[in-house]
């Protein structure tokens, strides 16, 4: 019975993250482009493509390579402790070549 309480609950959950995902910018982005004006709010955009790719560049698929290889050594703790520690210093190693190539 907790089984069904818990994924009702996350749906119910999931459903109103999905819906804030849509009416959040359909509430600010009239307020932000008023007060930005069109040469800014362009601007601001260019600047947000840019450090978004940078950002591809640091996680370079860190995601799924924890999700699928954490997933087949869950069950022994040592194991998947030093995965864990494997997997936060590729992140952190990649985040800061991501931030020097981002600097220059």
């Amino acid at each position: 019975m907790g089984l069904m309480k818990s994924l009702k609950v996350n749906s119910l959950l999931n459903a109103i993250k999905s819906m804030m995902r849509i009416a959040f910018p359909l509430i600010t982005l009239p307020y932000v482009s008023r007060v930005l004006q069109v040469e800014n709010l362009g601007k601001y955009n260019f600047s947000l493509t840019v450090v978004t790719y940078f950002s591809y560049i640091a996680s370079l698929g860190i995601n799924g390579y924890g999700i699928r290889n954490g997933s087949a050594i869950r069950n022994d703790k040592q194991q998947f402790e030093n995965f864990a520690c494997e997997i936060f210093t590729i992140n952190i190693v990649s985040m800061t070549i991501a931030y020097l190539l981002l600097i220059i």
